[in-house]
């Protein structure tokens, strides 16, 4: 980030996309291989740069080990799409290319 600031170099938003996720889950990072993440983004959010994540359409429902708490929360708060019988949320499968 220095080298970009020292070269007068045009830089106000950093992009992750789903490589960054936990096995592809929206709103995780895999720890492992991004760890330091955390840290990144506040650097780069003390320098005034926006850190921004891709986020994909499609929320797992079928993740049984360790829970996926993002599903279980969206399905608590009722915000996923539902059948007008008020059914459970609508589940299937989104193609990502």
């Amino acid at each position: 980030m220095k080298r970009m600031q020292t070269a007068d170099f045009p830089y106000d938003a950093q992009w992750t996309d789903i490589d960054v996720m936990d096995s592809y889950l929206d709103f995780t990072y895999n720890n492992k291989t991004f760890g330091d993440l955390p840290d990144i983004v506040s650097s780069l959010q003390s320098l005034g740069i926006r850190y921004m994540t891709a986020i994909h359409p499609g929320i797992s429902a079928d993740e049984t080990s360790p829970t996926f708490q993002q599903y279980a929360d969206g399905v608590a708060q009722g915000i996923f799409i539902r059948s007008y019988s008020g059914s459970p949320p609508i589940l299937g499968m989104v193609c990502i290319y």
